[in-house]
């Protein structure tokens, strides 16, 4: 894990103390995900991947399926 990756799941874990977080791949997964009124679910999972460094653009989110 480098330092970046480090420092941004410090940051995450002040707001989402449950995340889970997978050293793989760097994935992160926010658990119970409120989603604005009128969206079904209206509580979903996330999750998304933190890249090595800083200057590497977002890859994508995961958002759980629904039936």
């Amino acid at each position: 894990m480098t330092e970046w990756v480090a420092r941004q799941l410090e940051l995450l874990r002040a707001q989402w103390p449950d995340l889970g977080y997978d050293q793989a791949g760097n994935w992160v997964r926010i658990p119970g995900w409120e989603l604005p009124a009128g969206w079904t679910p209206q509580v979903v999972d996330i999750a998304f991947q933190i890249k090595e460094e800083a200057d590497q653009p977002p890859y994508a989110f995961y958002v759980n399926a629904t039936d």
